[in-house]
């Protein structure tokens, strides 16, 4: 995978988003759990979408889940993004949230309910990028 790493690097300062891209270098996928209704949440917030509650705690998933949609890209879109073709995957996670990130796998291999897992991609020393593998 050809990227600019300034063009994509996260914002590791943002104080809701910070732990997740610390679990990402550390090859974890985490997401914020609610400790008033329990629901699971993405994108990171400092207020529950459900219940409007700001106690939450940060959960490790499993990183599986199957492709709910998918999109190949056949030209450079993004100049971080420079080897065409690619493919950009919705997943819904096992634990229920829908995540977006790049299938490694070559386009073709792209399917509906396919079963992925998270695949980390280092950008930096400080950052990774959550993208996804088949499960097989």
């Amino acid at each position: 995978m050809s990227t600019d790493v300034g063009a994509v690097l996260p914002n590791l300062e943002d104080p809701q988003a910070a732990p997740f891209w610390k679990a990402a270098r550390h090859g974890q996928l985490t997401m914020q759990r609610c400790l008033v209704c329990n629901d699971l949440r993405w994108t990171p917030q400092d207020t529950c979408p459900s219940c409007l509650s700001r106690d939450y705690e940060w959960e490790v998933l499993s990183g599986k889940g199957k492709i709910y949609s998918y999109c190949i890209y056949y030209r450079v879109l993004n100049p971080a993004f420079t080897d065409v073709p690619y493919t950009v995957v919705m997943v819904e996670l096992d634990e229920g949230p829908v995540i977006i990130g790049r299938l490694l796998n070559e386009p073709a291999e792209a399917a509906i309910d396919e079963r992925v897992v998270c695949a980390f991609t280092a950008i930096s020393d400080e950052a990774a990028l959550v993208n996804f593998t088949l499960d097989k």
